[in-house]
């Protein structure tokens, strides 16, 4: 194994010597930080271990300085990205790596899976382009709905010449343009319990991950239904107003479902007409803000979870929040129902 400076490194003198950005970033002494410059120095060029412990005995430094830079990623044994490259791949695999150990099988396990993305509107704009650029084997677009202007604030694959077209043909369209080779399958149909079978029908169930971004709460019903029959794990991504939500994470037989312990049932009781009617006055605040910090954090957690990291994943067995507006986070816990009627049998 070879070991090499990363190209994330960074070094900062004044008015502090600051080694590194971001959160691996840490503040050293001046005998600290020339010994760091020297180590990065001299591996600028690849070296193998008996090299760089050759380098340090000579030049009287310790090992611990080496393992200190290693484990804050201003050094790296990842090959692929010992240089800079023109690929699609290199800015993925370079921001991973700044966050896993295992990068470029977290790329592989993306383009061996399966996503089928069940709502095509603000969520699903944001989620199927953030996914798309990983190159995934397959992306399957579920949504009945077609364009309307309104959308254009913030779905941001439409455009005005796509008012009335269906959500899930344009998307498909607007990412073949960025990417030739994505295998895009459109259902321009709601998903329901007559057609969810068939949208999964000739999936390999073991490498496809599901993603629901529908705020209808039959489609949330049948579509969790359908993937913990099939052992399929699944995320909820979505907004409450101006906290943007996702969870719980699921992964059939280990963690919580939407339905376990009724944390979805109905919680609006109206005991008169007039509650029931500002009720159905009700319209999301869907905006580009919402939406889009929403999809981050639950690509956030499909990286750790791909990685093996479960313990990382934020959304497992809760519906994690952040507002918009005051970055106040929330959590909702929650356990596996036993007695659930979604999961509880599995």
């Amino acid at each position: 194994m070879k070991y090499k400076t990363s190209l994330t490194a960074i070094l900062i003198e004044s008015p502090s010597k600051i080694i590194g950005v971001g959160s691996k970033q840490y503040f050293v002494d001046d005998v600290e930080y020339n010994s760091s410059v020297s180590i990065l120095s001299f591996l600028t060029e690849a070296r193998d271990i008996d090299e760089i412990t050759d380098f340090l005995v000579e030049n009287k430094l310790d090992f611990s300085l080496f393992q200190k830079l290693l484990d804050n990623k201003l050094i790296t044994f990842v090959e692929n990205l010992f240089q800079k490259e023109d690929t699609e791949d290199f800015k993925n695999a370079l921001y991973l790596n700044l966050l896993l150990d295992n990068p470029i099988e977290v790329l592989a396990r993306f383009k061996d899976t399966t996503f089928v993305i069940i709502g095509c509107g603000s969520i699903g704009n944001y989620i199927s382009y953030a996914l798309s650029v990983y190159s995934p084997k397959k992306l399957i677009l579920v949504d009945g709905d077609r364009i309307e202007r309104s959308n254009l604030n913030r779905q941001i694959l439409f455009s005005e010449e796509d008012i009335n077209c269906y959500k899930s043909e344009v998307i498909a369209r607007e990412l073949r343009k960025k990417n030739s080779n994505l295998d895009i399958e459109v259902v321009t149909e709601y998903v329901s319990e007559e057609n969810i079978s068939t949208i999964l029908q000739g999936e390999d169930f073991k490498s496809t991950f599901g993603i629901i971004s529908g705020d209808d709460s039959i489609a949330v019903k049948v579509s969790s239904n359908k993937f913990v029959e099939n052992h399929i794990p699944f995320l909820n991504v979505g907004y409450l107003n101006d906290i943007s939500v996702i969870g719980p994470f699921v992964i059939p037989e280990i963690s919580a479902c939407p339905f376990c312990n009724n944390t979805l049932a109905a919680s609006i009781d109206c005991q008169s007409d007039l509650s029931e009617i500002i009720n159905k006055r009700y319209s999301s605040p869907s905006s580009f803000t919402n939406s889009a910090l929403a999809s981050s954090l639950a690509m956030s957690d499909i990286v750790q979870f791909f990685s093996g990291n479960l313990l990382k994943v934020k959304s497992i067995n809760a519906r994690v929040g952040i507002n918009s507006d005051s970055f106040e986070k929330y959590i909702l816990e929650n356990v596996r129902d036993p007695n659930c009627s979604v999961c509880g049998g599995e």
